[in-house]
């Protein structure tokens, strides 16, 4: 699989910062699954192969309440190829 990630921040009055980011992923998997209907039977084969691909965004933000010390939250939504 392959991915980009790009994040940038803004401050602002000082104190504060607003980040975003933003996540592309694109991956191949590879399956194969293979039954038997009758003992000794043919093999009955399915290609399960697929190509997922996802874009997944990323928000922050962080307050500075005093010199070291700050409190953020952030949001963000993830990615699993395949469910």
């Amino acid at each position: 699989g392959y991915s980009l990630y790009g994040q940038g921040t803004v401050t602002a009055w000082e104190d504060f910062d607003a980040t975003f980011g933003l996540r592309a992923d694109i991956e191949h998997k590879n399956a194969e699954l293979v039954t038997y209907t009758v003992p000794g039977g043919p093999p009955f084969a399915q290609d399960l192969s697929d190509d997922f691909a996802e874009v997944s965004p990323q928000f922050a933000l962080a307050w500075r309440f005093a010199p070291g010390k700050s409190v953020y939250g952030t949001i963000a939504r993830g990615f699993k190829a395949g469910g």
